[in-house]
Parts: C-alpha cells; structure tokens; sequence
C-alpha cells in the first residue's frame, strides 16, 4: 500500500478497511476456530479496534462508529475470556500431582465450571461476532 501525499482521511479508510479485512479473513469458518486461531484473531481485532479509537475524531459526525467500536470491544472480550478458560485448563493440568487426591478434587471442580463457562461464553462469541460482522463499516463515507 502506498501512503505518500495521501490525505488523513484518505489514509484512515485505507488503514481500517485493510484491518478490518484482515480480521475478517482470520475469522473464516468462525465456529471452527481452534484456540490459537481464536488468539491471533483477538490480535488482530486488537489493532483494529485501538486503530478506529485513535482514527476515531475524523469520523466523529458519523453515528455507527460508536456502536462499531463497542461491538468489536465485545468480540475481543468474548475472545479473551474464551483464552482465559483455555488457560486455565492448561494451568491446572500442570498442577495436578497423582499422590494428592484432594487437589484431583478441586481440580475437577474448577474444570467442570470452566467447561460451563466455557458453553456460555462460546454461545456469545458467536452472537457477538454475527454482530460484530453485520455492523457496517463507518470510514469511506
């Protein structure tokens, strides 16, 4: 992409729909998205989002980009927490010793509430993901 002696505005849109895009094309088949997938993804939604909230004055007349910038907000969350649980599971697959049957206990414990978790917060990421990819893009107005 070649910037030289392009307008601000100009430059904006260029930058956002070339994030937006990317996101888009690591989101392909969302709902078969590993962990690590879903990762680079929050990454990339990441640079989106922090992009649209710098870029944000210049589009400051038009009313979507709020609601654009909150919905991407919640995918990233979505995906953090949908990390989180991933994590969790790892971390306490390295704590489990053979010779400590209490902490067997708790251990499942936790994974069985992370495993709800884990369905509720995978039913949202969907949701706000459909959301997120309906919302319709605010630059290039």
């Amino acid at each position: 992409m070649h910037f030289a002696n392009c307008p601000i505005p100009t430059l904006a849109d260029k930058i956002l729909a070339r994030l937006h895009r990317k996101a888009l094309k690591r989101a392909a088949h969302f709902r078969q998205l590993n962990t690590d997938a879903q990762h680079d993804l929050r990454i990339g939604l990441k640079k989106l989002r922090y992009a649209a909230e710098f870029l944000l004055p210049l589009y400051a007349t038009h009313a979507p980009v709020k609601r654009y910038v909150a919905r991407l907000a919640r995918v990233q969350a979505s995906l953090g927490r949908a990390r989180d649980i991933s994590n969790t599971r790892i971390l306490l697959d390295a704590i489990r010793q053979d010779d400590r049957p209490p902490l067997h206990l708790a251990i499942g414990a936790v994974i069985g509430w992370q495993a709800r978790d884990q369905i509720a917060v995978a039913k949202t990421l969907r949701k706000r993901w459909r959301r997120f990819k309906a919302t319709p893009a605010f630059w290039g107005r």
